[in-house]
């Protein structure tokens, strides 16, 4: 956080010049897609000093564990897909016991922080990591996007301690296409957990979101879609 390279980085991004790290954003500002530029993520964090000791929003991709095989996906999102239909070997991951030590400083000055995958509720070093934030930091403002498969007790309990926004991906409503889409998924049980969920956010007075990535397979859906999250206040 204090080293040579996140130094140098800010000093680059002074300049305003974001070739040295920042290639996302310079790449939607570039194109004017100002709403998908990352950098806004930080927008309602505050100014914190220069010389601030730790960072206020943590963002978590560190492993690709998931058990769906959606068509637009790839195997770098996807253990799956990366096995099955890439045939190719498990992505080694760094992350360890020593990876979660050196975290531990960071977890109690965190304001937000965002969990993707994979599936995040498939993947036990998130679960690690929610357990300690529990512990020093219960009212971080926690992000998470899941495919909405997974909701078994563990995940409840882990819920219900702590301040979750979700995301659910979805792509359709229609259980030929839901199949057809996201391979391996059950809509049936989607639209279950998708209801808890909604619940949920409710209760806890944080947000739930969903999203749908439009193809030929479903465009036609999109109104529906819309609709339904209309009828939901989603």
């Amino acid at each position: 956080w204090r080293g040579e390279r996140a130094e140098a980085l800010r000093r680059y991004i002074e300049q305003n010049d974001l070739s040295h790290g920042c290639q996302v954003c310079e790449l939607h500002l570039n194109s004017r897609s100002f709403d998908a530029v990352p950098a806004r993520h930080y927008d309602g964090l505050g100014l914190p000093p220069r010389n601030a000791p730790f960072p206020l929003r943590l963002d978590f991709e560190l492993s690709n564990s998931c058990n769906l095989e959606c068509i637009q996906c790839s195997g770098i999102s996807s253990s799956a897909i990366r096995k099955n239909r890439e045939k190719l070997p498990p992505l080694h991951s760094p992350y360890n016991d020593e990876f979660l030590r050196q975290l531990n400083p960071f977890l109690p000055h965190v304001r937000e922080s965002t969990f993707v995958g994979g599936e995040p509720f498939l993947i036990p070093l998130y679960f690690q990591i929610w357990e300690r934030l529990m512990d020093v930091n219960p009212n971080a403002n926690l992000h998470v996007q899941t495919n909405g498969s997974i909701l078994n007790p563990r995940v409840k309990k882990i819920l219900e301690k702590m301040r979750f926004n979700i995301g659910l991906s979805m792509d359709s409503l229609n259980e030929e296409n839901y199949r057809a889409i996201r391979v391996n998924g059950d809509l049936t049980e989607t639209m279950e957990n998708a209801r808890y969920f909604i619940d949920y956010a409710r209760r806890r007075g944080t947000s739930f979101t969903v999203s749908f990535c439009v193809m030929p397979q479903n465009r036609e859906e999109l109104p529906h879609f819309v609709r339904w999250s209309n009828e939901n206040n989603v």
